[in-house]
């Protein structure tokens, strides 16, 4: 699990494998620790808002097929989660700690 903390917003915990892939939307190394500047803030805003644009202009026998690649394409399976609904926690984090200019941190 990692938690995002900011003054600006409740915590945030996340599985590590679904933060791991914002923290690399962001540019962000893979590390058990860090943190967000407010300077940095709004590219990483951006390149995760540019994330899920470019997710949900797939087409979508192109997601049908990336399903079926990965074996989900059973009825039985769970609905997966998509890049926007894992990101916009995050983003209304970074956001409210924007406007408050303050950092976010990380950690396991």
């Amino acid at each position: 699990m990692i938690q995002f903390s900011s003054p600006a917003a409740a915590k945030i915990v996340m599985l590590q494998t679904h933060a791991r892939r914002l923290l690399e939307i962001i540019g962000k190394p893979e590390a058990e620790r860090g943190a967000l500047a407010p300077e940095e803030i709004p590219a990483a805003v951006s390149a995760l808002r540019a994330a899920i644009e470019s997710e949900q202009r797939k087409p979508k026998a192109e997601q049908d097929e990336n399903k079926a690649e990965n074996g989900e394409d059973d009825e039985d399976q769970p609905i997966p989660v998509d890049l926007a609904r894992r990101a916009w926690p995050l983003i209304e984090m970074l956001e409210r700690s924007q406007r408050k200019n303050v950092a976010v941190t990380w950690g396991v």
